[in-house]
């Protein structure tokens, strides 16, 4: 379970509602895929990890929701959210042994300088990168790549040690999440 980490009054602020609220929705959602979940919820954060079997699969889901008030004006009533979510699926089999998908940043001249990462074809937003030389349209076909980036930001999909990673920068919600890893494991179901 999602440990609660409240100060005295703090039980009744909307944020620690809000968390509570979202806390207790992947609460539920674990016991309904008979899952094990851990974490902690207070006013400024949530953070959980939830563990569960899909199939033959095992899968991670790691979730973060954080008030941060460094980047908030002390002027403004409202405050910078720092948001993401990790989905892992283990045992993928793949004949290409690692490679990754991100968003281009400000160290994608330098990879792609020592030639470890080129444009992604099929967007030009985001990079691609592997030791080997790839079938970029195998290993993620851009149909899956557009369901996935649909509506949320992918931070990363990468590829190492049999274990498929895509990281958002917003917090999926439940049914987002079971959505994405029904169309991954159609995909890599091997």
């Amino acid at each position: 379970m999602i440990e609660r980490i409240i100060v005295t009054g703090e039980q009744d602020h909307r944020h620690y509602l809000l968390h509570e609220e979202l806390a207790h929705s992947w609460e539920k959602f674990s016991v309904d895929l008979n899952g094990k979940i851990s974490g902690i919820v207070n006013r400024h954060i949530l953070e959980f990890k939830l563990n569960f079997q899909r199939g033959n699969k095992e899968i991670v889901i790691i979730g973060k929701r954080q008030f941060d008030s460094h980047y908030s004006s002390p002027l403004d009533k409202h405050f910078a959210i720092n948001t993401s979510s990790k989905i892992e699926v283990h045992k993928i089999k793949s004949q290409y042994e690692k490679w990754e998908i991100k968003k281009k940043d400000k160290f994608d001249l330098i990879r792609r300088l020592f030639q470890t990462a080129k444009t992604l074809s099929y967007d030009k937003h985001y990079s691609i990168s592997s030791s080997a030389q790839l079938n970029e349209r195998w290993i993620m076909p851009p149909e899956l790549f557009e369901y996935l980036k649909n509506e949320i930001e992918i931070r990363t999909i990468a590829f190492k040690d049999e274990v498929l990673k895509i990281e958002y920068d917003n917090l999926l919600d439940t049914n987002k999440t079971l959505e994405i890893l029904d169309v991954i494991l159609k995909k890599y179901s091997a």
